[in-house]
């Protein structure tokens, strides 16, 4: 009940609720009285202090086991100082666990995460930006180097084939100080994997495991050859009779950059200048495997490549591919510029 975004707060929920006691006590109790696990609540500060704790109390008295308490208020930003003695004080009021939360600023280190803790006389802490920056802070033993710390979280993010933008996004977070550096914009700009890691001198452990995946796709149900098990929608076109071109093609988003077009929008282009019909994507998803395939008609004909795809978009994308080397139509949509 703290989160101060616009869409939580307009949407009378996060830290909207601080104002509504009533509400309040109506959600806590449901759930205590509904649940048989213990249910625990977070809250921001109030404004007065002696409101603050005339809501802890509230919140107390519905059963909750634990309190945190993220000490600023509503409208207070992360790189504004916390509130500890709002916490502090409140400690004395309130006989459940008191959990902290905001000194992110502060704790560089395990022992600042106790300084923390007993600076807001609480039962535990509660710790995320410090530990998304450098999850070493945590480490009795001391803080690892970030570079250290960055290049166990991409060996870790290989072994488990975790998402690049998961993993970009990561990275930026521990790379929050030097950002506006020469490495921190190359991080930013970043667009694929093998990019990511060349920055910290791991392309070759990213290229071998690209070399396994592929080993893995060729004889898996990510990448099933046409005749060994088509999807509804190539069966539909072959019993029609149309004319279906199957191809090998495969869509990186690094391979468009630098202000170039994705396959789909050049294709649009080309239907818009020659004035034709727009093509149709057909995207069939396969479960449990949860992979796709798109299938393109355009123009009488249906495109489509030999493989199921991990991505939605990324299907359409190589459909859109086949389509326009069977036309013969550039990447560099060069009939754009002439136009």
């Amino acid at each position: 009940m703290g989160c101060p975004k616009e869409f939580s707060v307009q949407g009378g929920m996060g830290a909207a609720l601080l104002k509504k006691p009533d509400e309040v006590k109506n959600i806590l109790t449901t759930l205590v009285d509904g649940l048989s696990k213990p249910v625990t609540c977070k809250i921001r500060c109030l404004h007065s202090l002696d409101e603050t704790i005339s809501l802890c109390k509230l919140i107390e008295s519905c059963g909750v086991k634990a309190l945190a308490i993220h000490g600023r208020y509503q409208e207070e930003r992360s790189r504004m100082p916390n509130h500890d003695d709002y916490i502090r004080e409140i400690a004395k009021h309130i006989q459940i666990p008191i959990i902290a939360n905001g000194g992110s600023n502060e704790i560089k280190c395990y022992e600042d995460i106790e300084k923390f803790r007993k600076s807001c006389n609480a039962s535990s802490v509660m710790i995320a930006r410090a530990g998304m920056w450098n999850c070493s802070v945590f480490r009795k033993e001391g803080v690892l180097p970030i570079d250290d710390v960055v290049k166990r979280f991409l060996q870790i993010s290989l072994e488990v084939d975790n998402y690049f933008f998961s993993v970009k996004y990561a990275v930026q977070q521990m790379l929050h100080e030097e950002l506006a550096s020469e490495r921190g914009a190359a991080v930013l700009g970043s667009l694929a994997g093998d990019e990511l890691y060349k920055i910290f001198g791991m392309l070759s452990e990213y290229d071998e495991l690209q070399l396994k995946k592929d080993e893995y796709y060729r004889n898996s149900a990510l990448k099933r050859k046409v005749d060994q098990e088509e999807s509804i929608e190539i069966k539909k076109a072959k019993e029609s009779g149309t004319n279906l071109i199957c191809s090998h093609a495969k869509y990186s988003k690094k391979d468009f950059r630098d202000g170039t077009h994705t396959p789909k929008s050049i294709l649009n282009a080309y239907v818009i200048h020659n004035g034709l019909s727009k093509p149709i994507y057909r995207t069939e998803e396969k479960l449990p495997e949860k992979v796709f395939k798109s299938v393109l008609e355009f123009n009488n004909s249906f495109y489509t490549t030999p493989y199921w795809e991990s991505n939605k978009k990324n299907t359409e994308q190589a459909a859109a591919m086949v389509c326009l080397d069977s036309l013969g139509i550039s990447y560099k949509i060069d009939f754009i510029k002439k136009k």
